[in-house]
């Protein structure tokens, strides 16, 4: 079913289906589609940075002789490497 109206001039245009509702706004670019249930959607926003796959890629991580074992420790300015050589056993408490 399609409905057609005016409002100050401006024709409105709803088209009703099984499957939902749509308005289209003339000559203006208004439009809403109600789907199961579902009102119109905004814009997309900004989609964001792609990042990086590998963590040399980062700006916080900085690794100058990864080896087997090494674990990531933070200095108070960028993740490093760190041997698990290194690492303090807290004991049991």
């Amino acid at each position: 079913m399609s409905i057609t109206a005016s409002v100050s001039g401006n024709p409105i245009t709803a088209t009703v289906t099984e499957d939902g509702a749509s308005v289209a706004v003339s000559p203006v670019a208004i439009s809403a589609t109600v789907l199961a249930g579902i009102g119109p959607q905004g814009p997309s926003g900004d989609q964001g940075g792609v990042g990086s796959s590998t963590l040399a890629g980062l700006t916080d991580v900085q690794i100058t002789s990864a080896a087997e074992g090494d674990v990531l420790r933070y200095n108070g300015s960028k993740w490093a490497d760190h041997s698990e050589l290194l690492l303090t056993d807290g004991g049991n408490f």
